[in-house]
């Protein structure tokens, strides 16, 4: 028998054949798998990458989105909310938030520096200003704290999509009702301050920065976001309506030991400037 010769490849032209095939633009098997575990190995690396912190300001999407989206926006008070909460520029955040950080050393040192103020610099046993600024606060706290109770509504981080609270003090929920939304204590207590002192004493340089500081820290409350518009507004209002009733009804509600002994020093103190003097 005959056998049939079979002809020999070299290994190298088989090699130079794969290599060939290997360049033609057909997708194979094992080219899906490497392009497969390459997308796997970069999903692990960026689930694997931490979170690099934003400088963005809190509430703010990424990417160029709005702060709040329009579908969250579904009222004339959420939408005041925002014209706050996103606010970019330093010229309105710095403020605010300088104003924010002064509240609570006003509310809790403002009265004991008045009274002692009173005692010491003013060299007078008139303390009717002061008394009755002791009053429209204590007043104003405790109507706040009734209202709060009553009507217990939530806080704007609370339940609007996209708010995040931006102060250390409501980072957490809060289901007491002392700490409900409406009105804001801040917004209450801040003009009550303003207007009774700006009532004792009606000049411009008592007025303008008693303005400017409370009208400052009821603006911060929607930007920090734990405040509506509409919690502000109340508040204000408010807060200046019992000011304004406790200066109308100090005759009878201010005790004679905190009155001058001499009637003719019930007056305005301070320098006697006529420059914008407001008469109430």
């Amino acid at each position: 028998m005959s056998k049939t010769l079979r002809p020999k490849v070299p290994r190298h032209w088989v090699i130079l054949l794969l290599c060939v095939c290997s360049t033609v633009d057909v997708p194979s098997a094992s080219a899906q798998l490497r392009a497969t575990a390459g997308n796997g190995s970069k999903q692990e690396s960026v689930a694997a990458t931490p979170a690099k912190a934003s400088h963005a300001p809190e509430g703010r999407a990424h990417g160029g989105k709005a702060c709040l989206p329009r579908a969250n926006r579904n009222s004339i008070d959420v939408r005041g909310l925002a014209l706050l909460y996103c606010a970019e520029s330093p010229l309105v955040t710095t403020p605010l938030t300088l104003a924010h950080k002064s509240a609570y050393p006003v509310f809790y040192g403002g009265l004991p520096a008045a009274w002692i103020g009173v005692w010491a610099i003013r060299g007078s046993d008139d303390f009717t200003d002061v008394y009755r600024l002791t009053v429209t606060q204590g007043a104003t706290f405790l109507t706040v704290t009734a209202l709060k109770r009553l009507f217990g509504r939530p806080r704007p981080f609370m339940t609007v999509a996209g708010v995040r609270s931006r102060s250390a003090s409501y980072g957490r929920s809060i289901d007491d009702g002392q700490f409900a939304s409406l009105p804001s204590g801040h917004a209450s207590l801040s003009v009550a301050l303003a207007t009774s002192w700006s009532l004792s004493h009606p000049y411009w340089y008592v007025i303008a920065p008693a303005a400017v500081w409370a009208g400052g820290v009821s603006l911060s409350r929607p930007y920090l976001g734990v405040h509506y518009p509409s919690d502000i507004l109340f508040g204000a209002v408010l807060g200046a309506g019992i000011a304004v009733a406790v200066h109308l009804l100090r005759g009878s509600i201010t005790p004679a030991v905190f009155k001058p002994n001499d009637p003719a020093a019930i007056k305005a103190t301070g320098p006697k400037v006529s420059l914008l003097k407001v008469t109430f």
